[in-house]
Parts: structure tokens; C-alpha cells; sequence
């Protein structure tokens, strides 16, 4: 069995099903460099929500369709972003990236007992809280030189207690045995919680699409988050992206991964602006937050209070490095994730 298959089985086994015979892949040469099964997990990954929305329209419809990837689309579907191009190149975003990343304190810096870390600067605010704590400018050598004093547990810790994103490369065998890695090795990938029973929540009648008259409010920014709901979208949803006008955001991946939604604006600080989420909760069928965890709690939106007004709602939730153990609160992206598993460490 090829790698492709091996995965695609195993996500199918996750859902409790057996591998559907209506879903085959156009296997090609690998396209993206790495030590690790890219193209063919991404195509898996793929597959199975194809097959999810295929299954859900033979239910509304009683209709069957076929599913086929391609492990070279599905390798290029991971940096989308970097495809796009513009009708009006006037109007593209500045550069491939967020502007905000051009900053010395960025990337795997070597530290004392020649163990690297790697800083994320985020956003701006994370930018300033990093050059803070290595009380440098932002200058390269000067941002070396003093990475070069620093302990890297003792660096890491002092970014989390800021609010910063930054860790230690860390081996495989060093993340298992930490505390947050023996925690998160006894959590499932994906956890599906029942919060409550409730009354039975039948698909919306009509639409040519498996998704059709679901709606989704989008609380998510840069990739995994809003590529999820993009995904909802492209098989029919209607998903209304929602951000706030002092938020920063990275112009590039809006663009690639707010392709069939609606967006908005609404300040969640202000008592006006968590009314007007509420009264959009009333038509909602889907949740889907990305923020650290306890900044919605704190407003008031986390997933039980959210159940309790609109009983029957799906919640999404996606963290970092997971929503149990002492790093659940640690702000993180997908690099970050990646350094402190022990996947950076692999890849060299």
C-alpha cells in the first residue's frame, strides 16, 4: 500500500468508516523537498473532506459521485498563497509574505549551549515584545549577539510569560517527554466533544451543493483556521469572515483564503459589537475560532456558553499546541508547533 492510501485509511478509520471504493488518487513525483509525506498527507487530507461532502450528498439527494486527487494539486494546495495572481496587479498585496516579518528577530537563532529558538515575531505587537525581552534593537548582529547569552529554556519561558511566540527546537524524543508532549500523546488528532443532547438539527431543504444553506461565522486569521472554513464554503456553505479593523492581519493569505466568503468587521471589546455576533449566532450553524485560548472565554463566546444560546451549534476550535496542559494558553502558529514536536529538528 502506498503512503497516500496508509493515511487516507487511517483518517477514514478515525470517522469509524471503511475506505469508501469512490475515492481514488493520481499519485505523482513528489513536488515539495521534505523528510515527511507532504504532498501525500495533504492529498489524504483532501480526499477525506471530499468524501465527508460526497456522503452528505447522497443523504440529501440520494445522488453518488466520485472523488480523485492528485498528490501534486494537493502538494500545491499547501502554499496556494504563492500562486495567486491579479487582475489588477495594482491592487496585490505588497509581497508574499506580511510585511510585518521583516524584522531581525525572526527565524532559528543559535543560543547558549548551541541549541537554537526560534522566533516568531507574528503580528507588530509580537515583534516590539520580543526585541523587549532581548532588550536589543532590531538589528541583526545585535539580535545574534545577545541570543548568543541567552539560556534557551530560560528564553523560551520568558516569551510565553509575555504573550510572545517563540520556542525551543526541541528532538522527537525530547517533546514525548515533556510534560505537554506525554498529555498531548493521549489526546485523538481531532476530538469531537458532545457538549449537551438536544433536539435532532435536519440539513436546510434545496441548493446543488452538499453544504448548501449551512451557515458558518469564520473567527479564525492567516491559514489553518480560514482554510477551513474556505473549505466549507467551496462545498456550498455560506460563511461570513469576521475580523476587527484594529487587528492586524497578512494581506497575501486574506486574499487566498477568503475565497467565497462574505466579511465583516465588529469590535468583540465593545458590548455593541458581541450583541450584533450574537444576533448573527441566531442563524449560525458553525463556529470556527482560532484565538488563544481564553481570549473568547473572557467575552463571554466560549463553546458552552455559545451552546446554551444557540442549543445544536458546532463549535471548531484549533490550537497549537492543544487545548489541554500547561502550554494550552501559549499563543502559536504552525512553525512553532513544528519546533517543539521535533518535525524541525528531522527536517535540519
Amino acid at each position: 500500500m502506498n503512503i497516500t492510501e496508509e493515511a487516507f485509511g487511517q483518517l477514514m478509520a478515525m470517522r469509524g468508516v471503511s475506505r469508501p471504493d469512490f475515492v481514488t488518487f493520481d499519485i505523482g513525483a513528489p513536488v515539495l523537498k521534505s523528510r515527511f509525506f507532504d504532498d501525500e498527507a495533504a492529498a489524504a487530507a483532501i480526499a477525506a473532506g471530499a468524501a465527508v461532502a460526497a456522503d452528505l450528498w447522497t443523504l440529501r439527494t440520494g445522488q453518488e459521485q466520485s472523488v480523485t486527487v492528485s498528490t501534486r494539486e494537493a502538494a500545491a494546495a499547501l502554499t496556494s498563497f504563492t500562486f495567486q495572481t491579479f487582475a489588477d496587479p495594482a491592487k496585490a498585496p505588497e509581497a508574499r509574505l506580511d510585511p510585518t516579518l521583516r524584522t531581525a528577530a525572526a527565524g532559528f537563532l543559535p543560543t547558549r549551549e548551541g541549541r537554537f529558538v526560534y522566533l516568531h515575531p507574528s503580528f507588530p505587537p509580537g515583534i516590539e515584545k520580543l526585541l523587549a525581552i532581548l532588550g536589543v534593537a532590531d538589528e541583526r548582529e545585535a539580535v545574534r549577539e545577545e541570543m548568543l547569552r541567552r539560556d534557551p529554556i530560560e528564553l523560551e519561558n520568558a516569551i510565553a510569560a509575555v504573550g510572545a511566540c517563540g520556542a525551543l527546537c526541541r528532538t522527537p524524543d525530547e517533546w514525548d517527554a515533556s510534560e505537554q508532549g506525554r498529555i498531548m500523546a493521549t489526546r485523538p488528532l481531532v476530538e469531537v466533544v458532545k457538549i449537551a443532547d438536544g433536539p435532532p438539527m435536519p440539513m436546510p431543504e434545496g441548493g446543488d451543493m452538499p453544504l448548501s444553506g449551512l451557515r458558518v461565522l469564520d473567527l479564525t486569521r492567516v491559514l489553518a483556521g480560514p482554510t477551513c472554513a474556505r473549505t466549507l464554503a467551496q462545498y456550498g456553505a455560506e460563511v461570513l469572515y469576521i475580523t476587527g479593523k484594529d487587528l492586524p492581519s497578512a494581506p497575501t493569505f486574506v486574499a487566498d483564503t477568503n475565497h467565497g466568503k462574505l466579511s465583516a468587521f465588529l469590535d468583540l471589546k465593545t458590548e455593541e459589537g458581541r450583541a450584533q455576533l450574537m444576533a448573527l449566532l441566531n442563524q449560525t450553524d458553525i463556529f470556527s475560532q482560532g484565538y488563544q485560548t481564553g481570549t473568547l472565554e473572557r467575552l463571554g463566546l466560549s463553546a458552552v456558553e455559545l451552546a446554551r444560546l444557540k442549543p445544536g451549534l458546532i463549535y471548531t476550535s484549533i490550537n497549537a499546541f492543544g487545548h489541554e496542559g500547561p502550554w494550552r494558553t501559549r499563543p502559536g502558529w504552525e512553525q512553532l508547533a513544528q519546533t517543539v514536536t521535533g518535525m524541525a529538528y528531522v527536517h535540519g
